[in-house]
């Protein structure tokens, strides 16, 4: 039996080059350790719907706050502000009417975390984070739906 010698060819070269390219990617992303040069400090402020008045101080201070979705953690509560919940309506002549609604209160659950700097938007842990967008949260002490009506960011330097 015969042994053919192997010649060396193009698609030899090209295929050691992309070997090359991709080990020198993976030197590269694991010498700069994986992780973003910035980070954004997000304070972001969530309202919720109207929470019956014996449950509206369950939420605290250092309170973890997670995303009743995907059950994940997107910060801890700042501050919480309690106030009278409100329902707005329309009168018999077409006006506005906003009353207020015994037994219930709203939230305004000052939430902060961390996130990487880039992109067009913040995602903590997966999860976006926007003004406008509607939540289902869950608190150690309550689970209720909330809408963000503000997010603020301070960039800091890793």
């Amino acid at each position: 039996m015969e042994k053919r010698k192997h010649k060396f060819n193009i698609v030899d070269v090209i295929v050691i080059v992309l070997l090359a390219a991709g080990v020198a990617a993976l030197v590269y992303h694991f010498a700069k350790g994986g992780a973003p040069d910035k980070t954004v400090s997000l304070t972001y402020v969530m309202q919720t719907d109207m929470v019956p008045e014996e449950l509206s101080d369950n939420v605290a201070v250092g309170d973890a706050v997670y995303d009743g979705a995907t059950g994940r953690k997107i910060g801890e509560v700042a501050a919480c502000d309690s106030r009278p919940a409100q329902h707005t309506g329309t009168a018999a002549n077409g006006s506005q009417v906003v009353s207020e609604v015994a037994g219930y209160r709203s939230l305004y659950v000052t939430c902060e975390a961390t996130c990487p700097a880039g992109g067009d938007g913040f995602s903590v842990d997966g999860v976006a984070i926007s003004s406008g967008c509607r939540y289902t949260l869950m608190f150690p002490s309550l689970y209720c739906e909330a809408e963000c009506v503000s997010v603020g960011t301070t960039i800091e330097e890793e």
